[in-house]
């Protein structure tokens, strides 16, 4: 005959299932977190490379997107010249951040472009060019965009509550009207 029991062993093994069910949950919900996280990020990644494909080098969708170009912003991103799993990470950017710097570092680059058209040996000498501005310019972008979230949660954080302005009455220091003017109508 089996042994029986006790009520005891019995709501032990009931919380230990119960305590394995909500790790499981837990560990569900922390995966599915990492993989909203890895889709925005790949998101971001998607955007910053079609804005480069499009609208720095300007070429439209029939022009393949340069492999050397995406190892050169993989590795903008970790702070690296090219992307590279060998190395530690020198540094970690964000692909907004990279975004937001081409976005404000186009219009240079582009003059630039104008200007020097045939300086320009191939597409990696443009590449190099392109990435040279914006590795110059993107530590500010970031400083600037730090700056940014510390002024705006300064401004959230503001108490209005002793703020209080009561108007002064107006009030006329003459008693009786200055009739001059009345006999020019």
């Amino acid at each position: 005959m089996g042994k029986r029991r006790s009520k005891e062993e019995i709501e032990k093994e009931k919380l230990e299932k119960l305590e394995r069910k909500k790790q499981r949950q837990i560990e569900k919900e922390i995966k599915l977190k990492e993989k909203l996280e890895k889709e925005l990020i790949h998101k971001d990644w998607l955007e910053l490379c079609d804005y480069v494909h499009t609208e720095i080098l300007q070429y439209d969708s029939n022009l393949k997107f340069p492999r050397y170009l995406a190892l050169r912003l993989r590795g903008l991103h970790n702070g690296e010249f090219l992307a590279n799993k060998k190395l530690q990470p020198l540094a970690n950017y964000d692909y907004k951040v990279i975004l937001y710097t081409f976005k404000v570092c186009r219009p240079k680059i582009l003059q630039y472009f104008m200007a020097n058209k045939t300086k320009f040996n191939d597409e990696r000498h443009k590449i190099n060019f392109i990435m040279l501005i914006i590795e110059q310019n993107i530590n500010d972008m970031v400083i600037k965009l730090k700056n940014a979230e510390t002024a705006k949660l300064k401004a959230e954080n503001v108490d209005f509550e002793n703020i209080y302005h009561e108007g002064a009455e107006y009030q006329s220091k003459t008693k009786k009207p200055n009739n001059a003017l009345e006999d020019l109508w």
